[in-house]
């Protein structure tokens, strides 16, 4: 009776239950013994050579817990496959290519309405004369003519395809594609102007300009002379297209993967996070359980055990 009534003195009841409580809060949840605020019971329970359970990895949740609806994962659609990108092969030698020209004479077709008749007359006598220093293969001097002719009438745009016709025979391709651009701009259909560009387009390696040009030129008015040119530069802009849509697919499909190895990411680390949290929670709530109970660091309102 003696033993029984010191007992209930140096540990009131309500301190017990408390102390209870708290032992069935670690019988359930073992790993809150290595919350540092537990650091003491944890290392009186080693000496007294307990086992100590070890320490959960950071990764791990609770079997019990649910996972939250809107937090959870989004599950990545199957990913694109990405197209083999062959490698970058050195392009096929032309030997039509032709080194371009930089001495590009301006053009003006301002003024037409202006033209008295005196200065058309002169300037269609100029034209003949040019066609005829053309049929000869005097292309500089058709230049010379149509040019003379243009400042006099610079809305002829034939005069423009017909010079452009002769740079071209120049090979200087830039300034027969200037003024192909003057012609097409005055006359949309005039078919020599395209297929004059569409060419110089070819001898600079633009395949895909080229090609454009070209078709336009043969769908005004076609002629075999410029279909087997024309195939020719189908098949090459048709080999850089493909190339081309090759690698935007393969860099949109980065793109996605990209973006969502960064939401995965983020989504661990939220994770993680929260993990965290609710570990402090289940210390702190198992902290409260204890009650009253003081004496020992961490155990709140247990009295000091009388001497």
């Amino acid at each position: 009776i003696f033993f029984r009534n010191c007992c209930q003195e140096m540990f009131p009841p309500q301190q017990i239950a408390a102390l209870s409580q708290f032992i069935k809060i670690l019988d359930q949840q073992p790993d809150l013994l290595h919350n540092d605020q537990l650091a003491f019971f944890r290392d009186y329970l080693t000496k007294l050579g307990a086992t100590i359970p070890p320490a959960p990895k950071a990764e791990e949740t609770s079997k019990t817990e649910e996972p939250n609806p809107a937090e959870k994962p989004v599950e990545p659609e199957p990913e694109e496959e990405m197209e083999e990108e062959e490698e970058e092969e050195p392009a096929e030698p032309d030997a039509d290519l032709w080194t371009p020209d930089d001495d590009v004479p301006p053009i003006t077709i301002d003024g037409a309405s202006e033209v008295s008749e005196e200065s058309m007359d002169k300037a269609m006598e100029l034209k003949s004369e040019a066609m005829g220093l053309q049929s000869e293969g005097d292309f500089e001097g058709a230049v010379g003519k149509m040019t003379e002719a243009l400042k006099l009438n610079p809305s002829i745009a034939m005069l423009y395809a017909n010079r452009g016709h002769c740079y071209m025979k120049l090979k200087k391709p830039k300034a027969a594609i200037a003024d192909c651009t003057a012609a097409i701009s005055l006359n949309p259909n005039s078919a020599k102007a395209f297929k004059v560009r569409g060419k110089c387009y070819r001898h600079l390696g633009n395949y895909e300009l080229a090609a454009n040009d070209l078709r336009m030129g043969q769908q005004i008015d076609f002629d075999e002379d410029t279909a087997e040119l024309h195939k020719l530069v189908e098949d090459k802009a048709k080999k850089i297209f493909e190339k081309k849509r090759c690698k935007e697919r393969n860099a949109r499909a980065r793109a996605e993967k990209d973006k969502e190895a960064a939401l995965r990411q983020r989504q661990e680390e939220l994770k993680k996070q929260r993990e965290r949290e609710e570990e402090e929670e289940r210390a702190e709530a198992a902290a409260a359980g204890m009650g009253g109970m003081g004496g020992m660091p961490g155990m709140g309102g247990m009295g000091g055990m009388p001497g």
